[in-house]
């Protein structure tokens, strides 16, 4: 318990201290209302610094589904003053006389006109648009683990995440692996809105090893941020997102895992 409180208070202490790193040059993609709502006008607002000072316009919006990308592009042939400025874009995805459907929608915000016309991903944010009367998948409380065969199969067995739901604030410690193979310890924290839950990804290192006496984690650092889309109770999307470097148009990493509850119960077994 004492390790778990330790961690859980950094969890709270080194908020500011993530929000002073490369994060910053990370744009942010809010909306307008702040709690969308379906059959009602929604914006997309992105906010951000250009590292140049020309004009930044929106290219192209484009929306599948519930997939909706928003493009600027960025021609390497002007000559712009030499000046980092703020910039805001308002969007509307939604063509006049349509509106938001219930559910959960994924916002790309990309840049072309780089590394020979290729699409940079700059920002990704999951936008929940809640019905008052069903508020969205309640995720169980328990042991989850990568989903075989989900909508995006890019990971599997030997990662695992253990689930804690407190009124609608969800505590999620996940079991992975560091570039070098070894195994690590990363938490987040966050309210479940309308199905959807984002917080800060931190790592845990330097904590009491097994058959030692107790010490407290050394460090717990920044790591990227964890977006949680849950399609059920039992299911979901994990959107892990890094940003690659400082500069203010380097690409986001981005990396989405299916994940279910892991079903201890076998068919097969009776009572």
């Amino acid at each position: 318990m004492r390790a778990l409180f330790g961690i859980t208070a950094g969890l709270l202490l080194t908020g500011t201290t993530f929000a002073a790193g490369v994060e910053d040059n990370l744009p942010r993609i809010t909306t307008v209302p702040e709690s969308p709502s379906p059959g009602n006008p929604l914006q997309l607002v992105v906010r951000g610094q250009w590292p140049d000072g020309c004009p930044v316009e929106v290219d192209s919006v484009a929306r599948s589904g519930r997939d909706i990308t928003i493009r600027v592009r960025r021609d390497s042939g002007l000559i712009c003053p030499a000046v980092i400025r703020p910039y805001e874009l308002v969007v509307n995805p939604f063509p006049q006389g349509s509106s938001p459907t219930a559910g959960i929608y994924r916002v790309r915000f990309e840049v072309s006109g780089l590394d020979g016309n290729a699409n940079r991903l700059l920002a990704f944010e999951l936008v929940p648009v809640a019905d008052a009367t069903r508020p969205g998948p309640r995720p169980e409380s328990g042991y989850w683990a990568a989903e075989e065969g989900g909508d995006f199969n890019t990971s599997g067995n030997g990662i695992g995440f253990d689930f804690e739901l407190q009124n609608r604030v969800l505590f999620i410690a996940a079991n992975l692996y560091r570039d070098d193979g070894k195994s690590g310890w990363y938490i987040a924290s966050g309210a479940v809105t309308g199905g959807a839950m984002e917080g800060e990804l931190l790592e845990a290192k330097g904590g009491q090893p097994l058959f030692e006496s107790y010490r407290a984690p050394s460090e717990i650092s920044p790591f990227g941020r964890l977006q949680a889309e849950f399609t059920s109770a039992s299911t979901a999307v994990f959107w892990f997102t890094q940003a690659s470097g400082a500069g203010l148009l380097d690409p986001l990493k981005l990396m989405p895992v299916s994940v279910n509850r892991f079903n201890y119960a076998y068919s097969d077994l009776r009572e």
